[in-house]
């Protein structure tokens, strides 16, 4: 189980740190990530029951080049 806050993204053409690390996007959301193999795990079935999640597949990768222009290929 993962909780991703304050997520940004900047495109770069190499490997490198960043001193500006772009946009945030998502604001004010957070991403909540619950990873299992078969099963849901009652953990996170009471999680979801008890604030009303709701599912939404998403990639991080993707929603954070989106507002940047970048497309995500070279």
């Amino acid at each position: 189980m993962t909780l991703d806050a304050g997520l940004r993204a900047t495109p770069v053409d190499s490997p490198r740190f960043e001193v500006d690390p772009g946009p945030e996007f998502l604001e004010d959301r957070l991403v909540l990530e619950l990873k299992y193999h078969a099963r849901v795990p009652a953990l996170f079935r009471r999680l979801v029951e008890e604030f009303a999640l709701v599912p939404d597949p998403a990639s991080k990768y993707s929603l954070g080049m989106a507002p940047t222009g970048c497309t995500g290929r070279l």
